[in-house]
């Protein structure tokens, strides 16, 4: 059992496309977003287009996601996130909206009878903390999940944080941290991973 997991694709249409295209030929029973559909580009609503039309596609709300949310109530906020943050703030779009809405901050999911948590940053903190492969961080802060998805950092990593495998796919649609845009199949039967560049 098979699923693309990926994140932070900040607007990048053309992103999403490539990766779609690239898995269009594996047996994939399923996808995983760990949130930041918004920021930085603008094609927000083709990326929303596309995602409803994914089989068995699973998503959380990332920090952009919440701001963007957040722009639509308060112009001076959305002035803030433009000078900031770039044009994907200007032109809001009801459709994206409406998706974002209905889109939870965190998911507890049963694959393959493991229990999955999905977030986009660690349970609780959409934004402050940043874990990447060597940050230190309570063994605890999983527990219960047997695998966890994350973003946030656009950096890949698997670790695992007491009993918990911890995945993140990286970033697909923006170079940050890392120097790539990536994401990553993760198979249910063997618990293994493969991360893929674009």
């Amino acid at each position: 059992m098979k699923f693309v997991i990926f994140s932070d694709i900040h607007g990048n249409i053309e992103a999403l496309r490539q990766m779609l295209k690239a898995t269009s030929n594996l047996p994939i029973d399923g996808y995983i977003f760990c949130g930041d559909l918004a920021g930085y580009l603008c094609e927000q609503e083709e990326i929303v287009n596309v995602f409803k039309s994914l089989k068995n596609f699973h998503s959380v709300l990332g920090n952009h996601d919440v701001w963007y949310i957040e722009a639509t109530k308060d112009k001076m906020v959305q002035r803030e996130l433009v000078a900031k943050l770039g044009e994907s703030y200007c032109n809001l779009s009801p459709k994206v909206v409406d998706f974002l809405k209905s889109t939870p901050r965190e998911l507890d999911l049963t694959i393959n009878k493991r229990r999955v948590g999905v977030f986009h940053n660690i349970p609780g903190d959409i934004i402050k903390t940043r874990l990447f492969a060597d940050t230190e961080i309570d063994e605890n802060i999983f527990k219960g999940y047997d695998i966890v998805f994350l973003g946030h950092t656009h950096c890949k990593m698997k670790r695992k944080i007491g009993n918990t495998l911890a995945i993140n796919p990286g970033s697909l649609g923006i170079e940050k941290w890392a120097n790539t845009k990536s994401y990553a199949v993760f198979d249910f039967a063997d618990e293994s991973v493969q991360f893929f560049d674009i």
